[in-house]
């Protein structure tokens, strides 16, 4: 399992899916430190946003112009739209096999 940081923004890389989580509020800064840290967006296989605060989807616009993967976000974030699909997340998901999202979490 790798972690990597990104400011405001995590990546973790387990089970062979590569997820983002939040964006940071600049998407130049944000695409800036993927390349810094030599993940390529399209390396990205989906976005989970943790809540709806611009500090934490800013980067979103400027990183579907590369790769419109699906997203998760909270039903409090309506602004988002993905070509991938958006997923709006209440209560407890089990996102894939030994991967959740816990009922007392932001996302």
């Amino acid at each position: 399992m790798e972690y990597y940081y990104l400011k405001s923004q995590g990546y973790e890389e387990v089970y062979g899916k590569r997820i983002l989580f939040d964006t940071g509020a600049d998407g130049s800064i944000f695409l800036h430190n993927m390349e810094k840290l030599n993940i390529g967006p399209m390396a990205i296989s989906e976005v989970f946003i943790s809540h709806a605060h611009w500090d934490y989807t800013g980067g979103l616009s400027d990183f579907f112009k590369i790769n419109p993967v699906k997203v998760y976000v909270p039903s409090s974030c309506r602004m988002v739209h993905s070509q991938g699909g958006v997923i709006e997340v209440k209560g407890s998901l089990k996102i894939y096999e030994n991967i959740f999202r816990p009922a007392n979490s932001k996302v």
